[in-house]
């Protein structure tokens, strides 16, 4: 009988680029500009022992007026799954440095997924197409 372990634990006091890096996943993932306002709340880290993957999920919030906001970076593997919930407007696709985003309206939130190799990452927020590309460029500085 095959038992999958899977754990899930908080890293507290570091950014979502030192999470990455010592998780070892060297892609270029954390945004070094956020629109005003927000500020990290949470890194959750799950590992799934079977397959060997990290998963991570930085949440981020505004004290202003509750407004919340993540970036989830999910190793794809042949049991991944999730689907990202858009509305009726057309998709957005904007590259950067050779990787689409693939930027999609969800009512109030804008959500950006893209694949970076054996990564899936995604940006979810109540925010403009504006912030959102200036968060997808600064990946990239």
């Amino acid at each position: 009988m095959v038992r999958n372990t899977i754990e899930w634990f908080d890293v507290e006091n570091v950014s979502l680029k030192e999470t990455l890096t010592a998780l070892q996943i060297n892609h270029p993932i954390a945004p070094s500009w956020l629109p005003d306002g927000y500020k990290q709340t949470r890194i959750q880290v799950t590992n799934d022992h079977m397959i060997g993957a990290y998963d991570v999920r930085a949440d981020y919030a505004k004290d202003v007026d509750d407004s919340k906001m993540f970036i989830q970076i999910s190793k794809i593997t042949d049991i991944t799954g999730d689907t990202i919930e858009k509305d009726d407007r057309a998709v957005i696709e904007y590259t950067k440095e050779k990787t689409t985003w693939y930027i999609m309206h969800n009512l109030q939130r804008l959500n950006a997924a893209a694949l970076m190799d054996d990564y899936q990452v995604l940006i979810s927020a109540p925010i403009s197409v504006d912030e959102m590309k200036k968060i997808i460029d600064s990946i990239y500085e």
